[in-house]
C-alpha cells in the first residue's frame, strides 16, 4: 500500500518552492548538471572510448531522457542494476542500449528480462554471467520467453577486489571464441598497464566461480553457443576504485 501511494505521487511542478516538495525529492542543480555533463564528453571526445552512465545513480527516466537527448558518440547507452531499473531505462526513457551490470537469477525475473528483449526488438540489451548455471538459466528464459530474440551476456571477471566472478590473469591475453564478441566493459584498477598480474592465491569470491579457476573461457565458450545469447564480451569492476 505505501508503494502504490509513493507510485500515486506526480512530480512537483517547476519552480516548486522547498518548503512544498514530499520527501524523498530528487533536486538538480541544471547549470551544475550541464557543466559536469559537458566536462564528461570533452574527456570521452576523440578517445574511441564511450561513456555509459549508470542509472542506479539517479534512478530518474526524465533524467536519463536528458542525458540521451544530448547527442553525440559519446555515450554507448545506460547502465542498470536491476531488472526494474533495465525496464524503466528501455521503456519510459527509450534507450536503446542498456546493459544490466548484475548477474540475474530466479526464474521471475529471467522471465522479466526475456521479456524485455522479446517487446523491444531494436533495443540492444546486456546481463552479466559468471557461472555455467547462469548461462544456461538466461539461455532458457530467452528460449521460452523470447525465442525470436536476442541478448547480450558479458563474462563478469574479477579483478582484485574478490568481489565476484573470474579472474582476468586466467583469460589474459586469450582470443576470443566466438567472432561474436562485441567489446570489453571494464572499470579501471590498480595496477598499471606495465604491471604484471600475479597469480593470487586461491580464494573465495563473493559470487560466482572461485577465484583461481579457469572457467572463464568455458563460460565464454557457453554464452557463443547458447541459444538466445550472443556473447558481448568482458565486464570489469573494481568498486574500490570506481566509488
Amino acid at each position: 500500500l505505501a508503494r502504490a501511494r509513493c507510485l500515486m505521487r506526480l512530480p512537483p511542478p517547476p519552480a516548486s518552492t522547498l518548503a512544498s516538495l514530499l520527501t524523498p525529492s530528487l533536486l538538480v542543480s541544471l547549470p551544475v548538471l550541464e557543466r559536469n555533463e559537458a566536462a564528461c564528453r570533452a574527456l570521452m571526445r576523440g578517445t574511441g572510448v564511450q561513456l555509459r552512465p549508470h542509472a542506479k545513480a539517479h534512478k530518474s527516466s526524465g533524467l536519463a531522457r536528458w542525458l540521451l537527448a544530448r547527442g553525440g558518440d559519446e555515450l554507448s547507452g545506460l547502465c542498470a542494476q536491476t531488472v526494474d531499473e533495465a525496464e524503466v531505462m528501455v521503456g519510459a526513457a527509450q534507450c536503446k542500449d542498456v546493459l544490466l551490470t548484475n548477474e540475474v537469477i530466479g526464474p521471475q525475473k529471467l522471465e522479466r528480462l526475456a521479456g524485455l528483449a522479446a517487446s523491444h526488438p531494436d533495443a540492444a540489451i546486456g546481463v552479466l554471467v559468471d557461472s555455467l548455471f547462469g548461462v544456461d538459466a538466461l539461455s532458457a528464459a530467452m528460449r521460452a520467453r523470447a525465442p525470436s530474440a536476442t541478448i547480450s551476456a558479458y563474462v563478469e571477471i574479477e579483478c582484485g577486489q574478490e568481489r565476484c566472478a573470474m579472474v582476468a590473469y586466467r583469460v589474459a591475453g586469450t582470443r576470443s571464441p566466438n567472432p561474436k564478441t562485441e567489446t570489453l566493459s571494464t572499470h579501471p584498477t590498480l595496477a598499471q598497464p606495465s604491471t604484471p598480474i600475479p597469480t593470487p592465491t586461491p580464494t573465495p569470491t563473493r559470487c560466482g566461480v572461485p577465484a583461481a579457476s579457469p572457467a572463464a573461457l568455458a563460460i565464454a565458450q557457453a554464452v557463443a553457443a547458447a541459444p538466445g545469447l550472443r556473447l558481448g564480451g568482458l565486464h570489469v569492476y573494481h568498486g574500490g576504485i570506481q566509488h
